[in-house]
This record gives C-alpha cells, sequence and structure tokens, in this order.
C-alpha cells in the first residue's frame, strides 16, 4: 500500500509511458502498471544501490517486462518524447527545476509532468510560470503534520495569480486546505515575531507582512 503522498502522486498518471524519475523502490511505477494507469514505465534512479532495489521490487512484482530501469542523472536517459508522462518527486525544488532545465529537451509539448517538491514550492512554481509551462491542476497530500503540494504541469501558458505562487491553486474545498493556509500563516508570524525582535529589519518585515497580506485575502 503507497502512502497518500506517493497515492495521490499516483492518482494523477494516465499515461501510456510513464518515466519516474528518482524512482527509489520504484513504488509508483509498479502501483501505476498494475492498476492500469501507465502501459509501461521507466524507473530512473540516479544512484545504483536504490536503483538495484528498484530492479528487485519489481522482478518480485513480475513487472520486468513493463519496467525498464535505467541508470539515470535526472531526465538524461531518456529519450526526446519517450514518456508522454513524467514524475519528479520526493526531492527539493531547486533540484526538480534544474532537472527540467537540463532535460527540456526531452520533455515535448504534450509531455504532462508531476513535480512533487519536499521544500521550495513557491519558488518551483515562478519558475515553471515564468518558463512557459503551465500548472493545470495542483493538489494536497497531508502526512500527519506535513503537507505536500502535487503539481500536474504542461507547456502552456500560467494563470497563477502573486497568492497561487506562493501556496498553491488549491481547491478551497480540499479537505486539507483550511489546515494548510493555517500552517502557512503560522509560519509566516512566526518569522515575522522574530524579525521584529531585531532592529533594522523593516524591509523584511514588509515583504513578510505582504505574504501574509496574501495568504489570509
Amino acid at each position: 500500500m503507497l502512502s497518500e503522498r506517493l497515492q495521490k502522486i499516483a492518482d494523477c498518471v494516465n499515461a501510456k509511458t510513464l518515466a519516474d524519475i528518482g524512482t527509489d523502490h520504484a513504488y509508483i511505477p509498479i502501483h501505476c502498471v498494475k492498476d492500469g494507469s501507465c502501459l509501461r514505465a521507466i524507473a530512473c534512479d540516479i544512484n545504483a544501490g536504490p536503483l538495484k532495489a528498484a530492479s528487485e521490487n519489481i522482478g518480485a512484482n513480475g513487472l520486468a517486462s513493463k519496467i525498464q530501469t535505467r541508470l539515470s542523472n535526472g531526465l538524461e536517459a531518456l529519450s526526446p518524447n519517450e514518456a508522454d508522462t513524467i514524475v519528479i518527486a520526493g526531492m527539493g525544488g531547486f533540484l526538480i527545476r534544474d532537472i527540467l532545465i537540463n532535460g527540456a529537451d526531452k520533455i515535448g509539448d504534450n509531455t504532462v509532468l508531476i513535480l512533487q517538491p519536499m521544500v521550495a514550492a513557491a519558488e518551483l512554481r515562478e519558475y515553471l510560470c515564468k518558463n512557459g509551462y503551465d500548472i493545470f491542476k495542483e493538489h494536497l497530500a497531508r502526512e500527519e503534520s506535513k503537507f505536500y503540494n502535487i503539481l500536474c504541469v504542461k507547456k502552456g501558458e500560467c494563470e497563477y495569480s502573486a497568492k497561487d505562487i506562493l501556496v498553491g491553486k488549491i481547491d478551497a474545498d480540499d479537505e486539507n486546505y483550511a489546515d494548510y493556509i493555517a500552517f502557512h500563516k503560522n509560519v509566516i508570524e512566526k518569522i515575522i515575531a522574530g524579525l521584529e525582535k531585531s532592529s533594522g529589519k523593516e524591509v523584511e518585515i514588509a515583504m513578510y507582512k505582504e505574504k501574509l497580506d496574501l495568504i489570509m485575502n
């Protein structure tokens, strides 16, 4: 059984060929091939150890004919347009950004990117929206006190507001939405309180107060 984070990532997949970058144990490709949300998959990892574990897991599930493993730094082991859906999950937003930049030639006009940053989600959204990517759907996953953003992305024009860049465009009826906004509010209020204890921090305080206003309006 997948964790909620991995399950919500897998729920976004509807592919002929799925590439999972940083696959670790290949949980997502195995799940998606088994449930029919992709026909075949390529499980990629930069490290030989996790890739060996992925290969063993794939074999144990009888899926060696449908899931390939490839040692790959980001998207380098893929051919252009080889995968119609690419998952890049469980790493920082800046690393995901760099993978997209370095592997830009592997991403087609209709390629779906499913991105799940562990940190720097706002910075990743900003990069996407400034560089020809449309975040056409965003989901939340929650595991205990941690929230995870799952971005569904294609090439196109992004219509995100400043608030959307900061916290994402989440459906207000999402069961975790209220707690998610409260979490961000609490984080920013703590930063402001800390800055107010020091002198000469007026510019930073104003910046975080602006962010707080965005979140709450």
